[in-house]
C-alpha cells in the first residue's frame, strides 16, 4: 500500500513540476522590449521586462505640454546607480518621423526650458545629466545635448532611437564635474502608458 501512495505522490509532483514550468499562456518575449545604447563606445543594454520599465505619455493641462517620460533600471540597480531617465517635452502629441532635440527650448508655464531632461547613472553610481542649455565662456562646461526620434508609437508599445550627451559626475556638495560622456547608438523598445492625452 505505501508504494502506490509514493508513486502516487511521485507522478503528483512530477505534474506540478511541469506545470510550473510551462507557464500556460505566456506573456510577450522578454526580448520584444529592449533599451540600448553605447557610453563612449562600451555597449549597455537593460532588459525591459518588468512592468515598470516603460514609456509613459502624458499631457500637463496645466503647462499645455505634452511629456514622454522613461526610467529603466538595469542589472542590480538599486534606483540610484545603473539606470537611464529621459523626460521629453512637446508641444503637441508626439509623433514618429520628428527628431526632437533637446536644445530646441520649449515653454513650461511661461518659462523656456530645454525640450529633453536625460540622467544615465553608471554601475558605481556617479551620475551624468544633460539638463541645460549651452553655453559658452563659464567655468562650468555645457555642452548637454540629448535627441530622441520615434519610429513606432502604438497603444501599448513605443520604439525609437536616442543620443545624449551628458556630463558629471553630479555631487549634492560640489555641483556638477566637467566630465563627458557620450551615449550613442541608443535603441529602445518600451511598452507604452497613456493618460489625459
Amino acid at each position: 500500500m505505501k508504494m502506490p501512495q509514493r508513486l502516487s505522490a511521485i507522478l503528483l509532483f512530477a505534474v506540478l513540476i511541469l506545470a510550473a514550468c510551462s507557464g500556460g499562456d505566456d506573456p510577450q518575449p522578454q526580448s520584444e522590449y529592449f533599451f540600448k545604447f553605447k557610453v563612449n563606445g562600451v555597449q549597455k543594454e537593460f532588459k525591459a521586462n518588468l512592468p515598470t520599465h516603460l514609456m509613459a505619455m502624458t499631457y500637463n493641462a496645466t503647462a499645455d505640454v505634452h511629456m514622454a517620460t522613461a526610467i529603466i533600471l538595469g542589472d542590480g540597480s538599486d534606483g540610484a546607480k545603473n539606470f537611464v531617465s529621459i523626460t521629453a517635452l512637446n508641444e503637441e502629441p508626439f509623433a514618429t518621423g520628428i527628431t526632437y532635440r533637446m536644445q530646441e527650448a520649449i515653454l513650461y508655464t511661461g518659462v523656456p526650458v530645454v525640450r529633453i531632461q536625460f540622467t544615465y547613472s553608471d554601475e558605481d553610481g556617479n551620475l551624468y545629466n544633460a539638463v541645460l542649455f549651452q553655453r559658452d565662456g563659464l567655468p562650468m562646461l555645457r555642452t548637454d545635448d540629448a535627441s530622441i526620434h520615434f519610429s513606432s508609437i502604438t497603444q501599448t508599445k513605443v520604439e525609437g532611437t536616442f543620443d545624449a550627451t551628458v556630463l558629471g559626475p553630479v555631487f549634492t556638495t560640489t555641483g556638477r564635474d566637467n566630465n563627458e560622456l557620450k551615449i550613442t547608438e541608443g535603441q529602445f523598445s518600451l511598452q507604452l502608458q497613456r493618460s489625459g492625452s
